[in-house]
């Protein structure tokens, strides 16, 4: 089980992003509400403004997203070694 949670946590960040950028695209083609198709309508009435706010939400989601999964694959799996940040930068091992 261990083993499991670490390659799930593993694809986590990529599929946070994946699903995101699913949403939005499904946004453009069938929906009247979200993100997706906050995005067309601001573009359609050439509002920039609008747009990158709705671009804005959708990065700080995933941010958000991904610093969640963080910290729940930090709870649950204490066992892998944690790197330091200031070893091994350019030299061997400590």
């Amino acid at each position: 089980m261990p083993t499991a949670l670490a390659w799930t946590f593993a694809a986590l960040p990529n599929a946070i992003s994946f699903s995101l950028a699913a949403m939005v695209i499904a946004g453009f083609v069938g929906t009247t509400t979200g993100t997706g198709y906050l995005i067309v309508f601001a573009l359609s009435k050439l509002n920039a403004n609008e747009m990158l706010a709705a671009i804005t939400v959708l990065a700080f989601a995933g941010i958000a997203l991904v610093a969640l999964a963080e910290r729940v694959y930090r709870r649950l799996l204490r066992w892998p070694p944690q790197f330091n940040k200031r070893c091994c930068i350019g030299r061997g091992p400590p």
